[in-house]
């Protein structure tokens, strides 16, 4: 079973791989990342990556459709821990550059990012409130 531990929050579930992900075991993991999907339905997923000591390509190419389909589903996927060897595939496919901040050294790290988002975006709609409400020519 690829997926270990899995830890939930109220927005977010980290979850841990523990295998290489091969092209044997690729079809698994995106069927267990979308099983994970479904059940908790988080905003967030944080997969750490520190037990996968290496990736294919091919099952690269299955980790970046889940992420894909996991954002246009409303779900935020970021990966932590990645070992070297994993993080040099990673930014070989160019998946780096789609994941931007989304990767991080720990999951911990992934639910810390995402509270400081949600603080910014509440102060930014606070604001975005006050200034939709103060009278025309009001400073």
């Amino acid at each position: 079973m690829p997926f270990g531990s899995i830890r939930k929050t109220s927005a977010a579930v980290a979850a841990v791989l523990c295998a290489a992900m091969l092209s044997a075991n690729a079809q698994s993991v995106a069927e267990q990342f979308q099983a994970l999907r479904a059940v908790h339905r988080p905003r967030v997923l944080a997969v750490d990556m520190s037990r996968v000591p290496d990736i294919e390509y091919s099952a690269l190419q299955v980790l970046i459709e889940a992420e894909r389909r996991a954002t246009e589903e409303g779900t935020v996927v970021w990966l932590a821990a990645l070992n070297p060897a994993v993080l040099e595939v990673v930014r070989r496919a160019g998946f780096d550059q789609r994941l931007g901040d989304r990767m991080v050294f720990n999951a911990r790290m992934v639910i810390e990012r995402y509270q400081a988002l949600r603080a910014m975006d509440a102060v930014a709609a606070v604001k975005a409130a006050e200034a939709a409400a103060r009278p025309l020519g009001a400073t």
